[in-house]
């Protein structure tokens, strides 16, 4: 599993990069078609700083009033990492996963900086074949303006190992609440861009 988990370390390099424009786009094909990136209403693809061809994609609030018409909508940065063909790991390993999660190297792998003594879990979660860890990680922040926690979800869609993550901004971060609720909608709406229904619950 520890293995199979590695591209967490291309995500956190890639969500680096990240800047907080948003052009408009609602979907994006990740890693040639194998994957569409689409997020939840009023949410659009950040296209500059998304990275298709290496299944990253970055998406924040859409600057339209028509593409994002709740003003009172939650805010935050949302990313998506899909690992290579066959890197789906997730489905009938969830225990095992969020053991690894809760352990030292899970930590390490959570950690932006690679550290594992920067990241404090608040949670670890099962809901479906979906596995949720909520975390601070108190290591300078990767991006400049977002908060230390984040919300990250690991699930597999068409053979992928997908890796969903949301954090809000320094100046309106986001209620314990919120965020889990962000991610929710955010793997809600890439399994249906994907053909996969499948509703997840979460508890706030």
């Amino acid at each position: 599993m520890l293995r199979c988990l590695r591209p967490l370390a291309a995500f956190i390099g890639l969500a680096a990069c990240v800047s907080f424009g948003a052009g408009g786009v609602q979907s994006l094909a990740l890693s040639g078609g194998a994957i569409t990136a689409k997020g939840p209403e009023g949410y659009c693809i950040n296209v500059s700083e998304s990275r298709p061809l290496t299944g990253f994609a970055a998406l924040v609030r859409c600057p339209s009033p028509t593409q994002n018409p709740d003003a009172t909508a939650v805010t935050g940065l949302i990313t998506i990492q899909v690992g290579g063909r066959n890197s789906a790991t997730v489905t009938g390993s969830e225990d095992e996963l969020a053991r690894l999660l809760g352990s030292r190297a899970g930590a390490t792998l959570l950690a932006g900086n690679g550290d594992p003594n920067t990241v404090i879990r608040d949670s670890v979660a099962i809901e479906g074949d979906v596995v949720f860890v909520h975390f601070t990680d108190t290591a300078t922040s990767v991006v400049d303006g977002l908060e230390q926690e984040e919300w990250r979800a690991f699930l597999d869609l068409r053979g992928r190992l997908i890796t969903v993550g949301v954090r809000g901004f320094a100046t309106t971060p986001l209620s314990r609440t919120d965020g889990l609720q962000l991610l929710s909608r955010a793997v809600n709406s890439l399994r249906n861009a994907n053909n996969l229904d499948t509703v997840i619950e979460t508890d706030g």
